[in-house]
């Protein structure tokens, strides 16, 4: 399936319910992801349209959670980026997916619901938890929906 750009972006505006007078800052912001690389895009030339994936809208939206809770777009782009590349697209064997994300350390750690129990016990007083599966259940309807559209 071929997403471009504008897809992508309302998909995203979308789930993370941008006001319509909010879509400038929000695209402003996806504009800065994809100058750090996020998500990696080849450069096809001047006035050449570029294909996105739905792997590259998820990691999209999971670095702007990141950057919603204080992750800097360099830290948020970079767990962002890994995520993707070693995960699963929101579930492993039937289970829920998760990212765990340490207040003091610029590590994450991925896994079902039973291995982020297990963290949990020994966590820090502050950490994230995103269900990607959780993501992946709201992105998709919303890629669907602008694919629709044009």
């Amino acid at each position: 399936m071929v997403l471009r750009y504008k897809q992508v972006e309302a998909a995203l505006a979308e789930v993370m319910k941008v006001k319509p007078k909010a879509r400038g800052a929000f695209r402003a912001r996806l504009r800065h992801l994809r100058n750090i690389g996020l998500p990696r895009l080849p450069n096809p030339g001047s006035g050449r349209a570029i294909d996105y994936s739905r792997q590259q809208a998820l990691a999209m939206l999971v670095a702007i959670e990141l950057e919603k809770i204080g992750q800097s777009p360099m830290q948020a782009a970079s767990i962002a980026q890994s995520m993707v590349r070693q995960s699963p697209y929101g579930q492993f064997e039937g289970e829920d997916w998760y990212l765990y994300v340490s207040e003091h350390e610029p590590r994450y750690t991925m896994g079902r619901a039973s291995l982020i129990e297990q963290m949990m016990k020994s966590a820090p007083a502050v950490l994230l938890l995103i269900n990607i599966s959780a993501c992946v259940r709201k992105l998709d309807p919303a890629l669907d929906r602008a694919l629709a559209s044009g």
